[in-house]
């Protein structure tokens, strides 16, 4: 799932300029230590060999990404896990499987609002 969210992010007009990919909580905090100018994290609460969604809590809670939209997507639903990650902070929340050309429409939504959002805080 990961490399086809890669694909949705690469292929559209979103103001991203690189997308990465990680495939566990150690190359997630990997990235984090490496990466700079991180403009948005899409988070995927399925994967089997992680505590997922635990590491979107962490990932909420970084001090790293203070301002970064945090998205999750996942296929098993639970709404007070929903409510749970939303109230935290994440920007959104995604089921997957999703369609492509609609999820492209709700990420530039999402980052819409925290430009605008950036934008009050400078001012």
């Amino acid at each position: 799932m990961a490399e086809v969210l890669n694909a949705v992010i690469t292929q559209s007009d979103l103001p991203i300029y690189r997308s990465v990919v990680a495939r566990n909580a150690e190359e997630s905090e990997e990235l984090l230590c490496t990466q700079q100018d991180i403009g948005l994290v899409a988070a995927e609460c399925d994967i089997p060999t992680e505590g997922s969604q635990d590491l979107v809590f962490v990932l909420l809670q970084d001090q790293r990404l203070q301002g970064v939209p945090i998205v999750v997507l996942a296929s098993i639903v639970d709404p007070r896990r929903i409510e749970k990650l939303l109230d935290l902070g994440a920007a959104a929340f995604f089921r997957i499987p999703f369609d492509p050309t609609l999820l492209q429409r709700q990420l530039a939504e999402v980052l819409e609002r925290s430009t605008a959002a950036a934008s009050l805080k400078e001012d």
